[in-house]
């Protein structure tokens, strides 16, 4: 009976709960920055993105520690939980004492932001826990919650009336059936590859992450055949490596051939018999997958940020 009141009063938003163990006081002279009080989610979804915070599951009752720095191309361990690793997630363009002001003046898409960061944390939580078939759900639930979003935030913050219409329209799908995939990716490419060499650097996907030695070329195999030959390069069952939007593909069809079993159709689906161990499966894309989405966050905090195009 206490178990099923405790469910009912449980707010599912407020199941996570982010406890910080660089800002610990909201007393301080950083108090904004401190977690405890902070219901500013795109600055809760920085913390858990730049590994530096970590997350109790109030339905569990597990603390789940998160040190990966997803902002880094390629992602990395945060050596220590500091204001330095936090200032090194701008490459120390922004100091801690400015951070604050910053992230207060983002005003605009708070239910966005709000909607979006269960999802991620959620991500978070189970690959730390090694729930990774899971994690991969969350993540692919992140990125249908942006593929729309995102792009029309930038257009909207544009001052430039035929501009922001023209963007829109070079946005919009050209062929029935593309839908979000055709939209993002041109955003992607267009907007936010454009300009930007570190987008342009290779991801590469290593098989290296798998520890049953047998399953490396079949899996080697499937990915092979999902990414439908958008790739820069591979090496035979040991690796296989993409461009940023290619990769995105990859993510789209890798959620659309797992699943989705219909039979009878053209798509030739992964089956489970097939893949045998899903988290093993989907282990080495999920760390590359958080690292894309938020690399593309990334880019959305520095947008909102600089308050965007002048024009």
């Amino acid at each position: 009976m206490s178990f099923c009141l405790n469910l009912a009063s449980l707010q599912m938003n407020n199941r996570f709960k982010l406890v910080d163990p660089i800002f610990r006081s909201i007393e301080s002279k950083n108090g904004w920055l401190c977690l405890k009080e902070n219901k500013k989610s795109i600055y809760r979804i920085f913390r858990v993105f730049s590994g530096s915070c970590n997350i109790t599951d109030e339905f569990t009752g597990k603390t789940t520690s998160a040190k990966t720095n997803y902002f880094y191309l390629p992602f990395l361990e945060n050596s220590q939980r500091n204001i330095k690793s936090i200032e090194d997630s701008f490459n120390g363009e922004i100091k801690i004492n400015a951070l604050a002001s910053e992230f207060k003046k983002i005003k605009e898409n708070k239910e966005f932001y709000d909607l979006l960061e269960p999802e991620i944390v959620a991500c978070i939580i189970a690959r730390n826990e090694g729930r990774i078939l899971e994690s991969f759900l969350f993540l692919y639930r992140s990125l249908e919650g942006i593929s729309y979003s995102i792009p029309l935030i930038y257009i909207s913050k544009q001052r430039n009336f035929k501009k922001s219409f023209n963007a829109l329209k070079n946005y919009m799908p050209k062929k029935s059936g593309e839908g979000e995939l055709a939209f993002f990716k041109k955003f992607i490419q267009e907007t936010l590859m454009k300009n930007n060499d570190e987008l342009r650097s290779p991801i590469r996907l290593s098989l290296d992450s798998l520890d049953l030695y047998e399953i490396k070329p079949l899996y080697y195999r499937y990915y092979i055949e999902l990414a439908k030959g958008k790739i820069i390069e591979s090496e035979e069952d040991e690796s296989i490596s993409f461009s940023f939007d290619q990769f995105y593909e990859f993510l789209i069809e890798l959620r659309n051939r797992y699943f989705h079993f219909l039979q009878g159709t053209w798509q030739n689906n992964v089956s489970t018999e097939k893949v045998v161990y899903p988290d093993l499966f989907f282990k080495p894309v999920i760390d590359l997958g958080i690292n894309w989405l938020a690399t593309i966050f990334y880019e959305v905090i520095k947008f909102e940020m600089n308050g965007n195009d002048s024009n």
